[in-house]
């Protein structure tokens, strides 16, 4: 679970090992485990107490903070040491040789195929968009198609690989640009979840509100927003894991879609003999 805090004046205090959050003009706080929650994110002026931050720090909860446009501007993470050394060092050496670049284009090709599978999936729900989707996705493929062309050391091909990243970025969302209502004429960028929210006429007026220089959500909006996020990230899937035991191969196992990157980063390469 992620817990947003975004309305002014909000209280997250400790009792136990439970947080305990008041919002102001409501008569009854509410209590959460802090066993349930997987990070915090304050998007506004809140009281923290210490104790609240200690309860965190001592379940690995991340609290991060967010200006008014939703940039993240600071973080608080437990100080306790970890593997980030161990994974620093290793990224470095990896980077000199071509496992750097299999494992850069590994990443940027499953983002294109992301991209690719979601495109179809629109193509399928919107007949009358079809042919503009299907012509954008020819063009992530070609994109896809170039990457699998790419040799060398990484720091040789870095550039070639963030601009085949970057023309299909531009193709795919001046495609999602085309399909959002005409009452909401502002470019979005976001996750599927996002998009499915203003394509699936889920978005009312009173979300936004004019500042200056442009719109920004309202708290009603912003709630409806994450929830709507965190409803996708929370989503369960068939997550495969190889097996390292007697029998080479693999299984799968249901897991949220929140924790799919951390699964696939400490995946435990196979030692059975073949």
């Amino acid at each position: 679970m992620q817990l947003v805090l975004n309305s002014h004046g909000t209280s997250l205090k400790r009792k136990a090992e439970r947080f305990v959050i008041r919002v102001p003009n409501r008569a009854s706080s509410v209590e959460i485990a802090a066993c349930k929650i997987q990070s915090i994110v304050v998007s506004c002026s809140i009281h923290l107490t210490s104790s609240a931050i200690e309860l965190a720090t001592q379940h690995n909860i991340d609290i991060c903070f967010l200006d008014k446009s939703g940039t993240p501007f600071s973080r608080l993470w437990q100080s306790r040491m970890g593997s980030t050394v161990t994974i620093r060092r290793e990224q470095l050496i990896a980077s000199d040789t071509d496992v750097g670049l299999l494992i850069a284009l590994s990443w940027v090709q499953k983002k294109l195929q992301n991209q690719s599978a979601f495109l179809k999936q629109l193509a399928a729900r919107r007949p009358k968009d079809e042919q503009v989707i299907l012509d954008a996705n020819a063009s992530i493929l070609d994109m896809l198609s170039k990457l699998q062309s790419v040799s060398g050391l990484l720091d040789q091909q870095r550039g070639s690989i963030m601009g085949i990243e970057g023309v299909a970025g531009r193709v795919y969302f001046e495609c999602l640009a085309k399909l959002m209502p005409s009452e909401y004429p502002f470019r979005i960028i976001g996750e599927r979840a996002t998009v499915l929210f203003f394509t699936g006429r889920r978005v009312k007026a009173e979300f936004f509100r004019p500042v200056p220089g442009g719109i920004e959500l309202t708290p009603e909006g912003r709630a409806a927003l994450i929830t709507n996020m965190n409803e996708r990230l929370d989503k369960s899937v068939k997550y495969p894991t190889p097996r390292t035991t007697k029998t080479c191969g693999v299984k799968y196992r249901r897991i949220k879609l929140r924790v799919t990157i951390q699964y696939g980063s400490h995946k435990v390469p196979c030692t059975c003999p073949q």
